[in-house]
């Protein structure tokens, strides 16, 4: 792939490209925001990579831009700020996915992977396949080595949100906007609750456990193995 890294401080993007390029990936690093303002609308970069601590303009300030200027390729945030706040104003500005640091190229690249190529849809949009899972979000079922499930609206609705993402971190903050669409009553502990009750429902499909848990981050679907 091929990445436009924003980091301004040398030690951290040095770190990140060295990284990236073990990985075998091609970067180009811009130093302050102001290629928000100056990248063109048709660029060959895969995905963006921005840090919140940029000179002249903000993370977010430079994803605002880029998305008032119609650019459309995957924007990446990077912070130290873990608040749901932070992150939801991150979000709206047009950021795809947001990490708090610290982060690996190797994490980044996966959620890239996840953005530009995401799971294949067998047929119309209501099945999705995924290793050995298959989903009718008619039915709301999930099916796995011959066994199935039927899951509630909401219970599906998240799982399918993961699936979309399949081995990529979504955040809660995702969540929170995708499922409940920032419903007053929607707190942690509902995001929580749900999380344990759909992973006692996925537990009847057997084998390993397809919800993983990222602390301080979000939920992913572990669809290795």
């Amino acid at each position: 792939m091929h990445i436009l890294v924003a980091v301004a401080e040398e030690r951290a993007a040095k770190k990140l490209i060295g990284q990236f390029q073990e990985l075998g990936h091609r970067t180009r690093l811009e130093t302050s925001g102001l290629i928000a303002f100056s990248l063109p609308t048709d660029n060959d970069f895969d995905a963006i990579l921005v840090d919140d601590c940029l000179p002249y303009l903000s993370g977010v300030e430079v994803a605002k831009h880029l998305r008032r200027r119609r650019v459309r390729k995957p924007i990446l945030l990077t912070s130290e700020n873990s608040s749901d706040g932070h992150r939801r104003v991150a979000l709206e500005s047009g950021v795809d996915q947001y990490l708090t640091k610290p982060v690996t190229a190797g994490e980044i690249a996966g959620r890239i992977d996840a953005i530009v190529h995401p799971p294949k849809k067998s047929g119309a949009n209501d099945h999705l396949l995924i290793g050995d899972l298959e989903m009718d979000r008619v039915r709301r079922t999930v099916t796995r080595a011959g066994r199935s499930v039927t899951l509630s609206r909401t219970q599906f609705r998240f799982f399918w949100l993961l699936a979309g993402q399949a081995n990529a971190v979504v955040s809660r903050e995702s969540l929170y906007r995708e499922v409940w669409k920032y419903q007053p009553d929607a707190t942690a502990g509902t995001l929580d609750s749900s999380v344990s009750d759909l992973r006692r429902q996925l537990g009847a499909l057997g084998g390993r456990d397809l919800i993983v848990t990222v602390r301080g981050a979000g939920y992913m679907l572990n669809a290795q193995g």
